[in-house]
């Protein structure tokens, strides 16, 4: 990990049946482990929401710094997992619809477009090869 850099750490326990529990910071988040399930979101669910929350968050950051005034935002995130053996995503298709001002310059809104996309920690972890590694242990 490079220096300086800030890690986040994310705690799940299992609850039990088929729930588990996400610690981010104190705040509690439930995980159903089933599809089935009616109480919380799954695991990729969670993922898809992770990438429009961080670009939804981007966008209104840059909005601020560029004094575009933002009306409305919504993000509409549609994950197209694969059939295969190794359950993935295989695409995901992002639909970001904001209002703004009228008369709000043209050229300034695809600016303000480059900067989310460039800028979203979980969009840019998903579009590149990231390692992730596993550790296991086993107590008796």
């Amino acid at each position: 990990m490079a220096e300086g850099k800030e890690k986040v750490i994310v705690n799940v326990i299992w609850k039990g049946k088929n729930e588990l529990e996400a610690d981010i910071r104190g705040a509690k988040l439930i995980v159903r482990t089933v599809e089935e399930e009616e109480r919380g979101p799954t695991a990729s669910e969670l993922l898809l929401a992770a990438l429009g929350s961080s670009l939804a968050t981007e966008l209104l950051k840059e909005a601020r710094k560029m004094r575009v005034s933002i009306n409305n935002v919504e993000i509409k995130v549609k994950g197209v997992q694969t059939g295969k053996k190794i359950p993935r995503f295989t695409d995901i298709n992002v639909q970001v619809s904001t209002t703004t001002v009228q008369g709000e310059d043209t050229k300034k809104l695809q600016e303000l477009v480059r900067r989310l996309e460039r800028n979203s920690i979980v969009s840019n972890t998903l579009k590149e090869q990231t390692k992730v590694r596993v550790k296991t242990t086993f107590e008796t």
